[in-house]
């Protein structure tokens, strides 16, 4: 059903992109698209090549996709001359142009909020998303399954380069709208360590990932692995030693959640809470991060005298108190890591009785 709905709306905006009044047809009012891979597909992710025609859409302002993907297909512009294709099975199959949008276009979309959830991109495939756009606002990227990113699978140079060209489209589609982002939800949800990677972009990656957020012009909320902020000081076999690194984060914030996947071990947490302090001691008057108005963190405590970390986590709220920050902590481990389905903003409830909406 959902591959039907998908190819009527391909037609349909052939259809309206070849005709001579395009604002008369219904799909160039829609505002709004939730798209999902269909349950009954036979592979973990969807190929987001089927997409392309949504960044057609005249006024589209927000579009989230999840379980979707390159699946071994590379994504392609409309300057791209190569055919589009999608792994079927063993085979590659290539996209009929006369059937399929499969180019998306080039600084013409409306998308001001775009979310790739649990996304799955085996290829490049990030930047030619964000690129398609005019001005995104928010931008939301859960990478669930980045298979050419685990360390382990890489065998031959081949994969090693391949490596390199994913961590720098990434980097780049993140830094892309530095001038207009406000918001920014960004996680690799099964390799938080991104340091693993550091020798990449020390060598040929001219973007490092660690880099593509400290020019932010306008970036006002942000959550992000706390991994993010961490520097590798010294490996001592069991014990890895880390710094925070926090001119890796804009000054324009007003907003910063900081999430993890792993629990922190109670022998070192009192380590985690000075990094807690050394950022908190960059806000309020004079401080780098002079704005920022919220700091969540990823710490799970009972709020009694009987639990070790009480005495700490006062001093941290008083400290956060005379900086003017509002301190908050996520007791729930479930919330340690990204949430699957960022909340779309306005509420999708909201966007039903104000604008034209689509979800599947």
């Amino acid at each position: 059903m959902q591959n039907m709905t998908l190819r009527l709306i391909t037609l349909a905006v052939k259809d309206m992109m070849a005709g001579t009044k395009p604002s008369l047809h219904p799909l160039a009012q829609l505002e709004h698209a939730v798209l999902r891979a269909p349950s009954t597909h036979s592979f973990p992710w969807f190929h987001i090549v089927y997409v392309a025609p949504f960044f057609y859409l005249p006024k589209l302002k927000f579009l989230a996709t999840a379980d979707m993907g390159t699946g071994g297909g590379p994504l392609r512009d409309v300057h791209d001359d190569e055919p589009s294709w999608v792994q079927g099975g063993s085979r590659r199959v290539v996209l009929d142009p006369d059937l399929y949008i499969p180019h998306f276009p080039i600084g013409t979309s409306p998308i001001e909020t775009l979310i790739l959830d649990r996304a799955c991109f085996t290829s490049s495939g990030f930047l030619v998303l964000v690129r398609a756009c005019k001005r995104i606002k928010r931008l939301a990227i859960c990478v669930d399954r980045y298979m050419d990113l685990d360390h382990r699978e890489v065998a031959w140079q081949e994969d090693n380069n391949r490596v390199v060209a994913n961590l720098e489209d990434l980097s780049k589609a993140i830094a892309y709208h530095a001038s207009s982002l406000e918001e920014v939800t960004f996680g690799l949800m099964y390799e938080s360590h991104w340091e693993k990677y550091r020798h990449y972009h020390k060598t040929t990656a001219p973007l490092a990932l660690y880099d593509c957020l400290k020019n932010m012009e306008r970036l006002k909320r942000l959550t992000i692995h706390i991994e993010f902020l961490y520097r590798q000081v010294t490996t001592i076999l069991w014990n890895t030693e880390v710094e925070l690194v926090i001119d890796r984060l804009p000054p324009t914030l007003e907003h910063l959640v900081l999430v993890r996947n792993e629990y922190v071990d109670a022998m070192l947490m009192s380590q985690e809470m000075q990094r807690y302090r050394m950022l908190l001691d960059q806000c309020g008057p004079g401080g780098r991060f002079s704005k920022l108005q919220s700091l969540t963190l990823p710490l799970c405590y009972g709020k009694s005298r009987g639990c070790h970390l009480f005495k700490e986590v006062e001093e941290l709220e008083i400290l956060a108190a005379s900086k003017g920050v509002q301190v908050i902590f996520r007791r729930d481990p479930e919330d340690y890591s990204v949430s699957l389905v960022p909340k779309p903003y306005p509420s999708l409830r909201k966007y039903r009785r104000e604008q034209s909406d689509l979800a599947f």
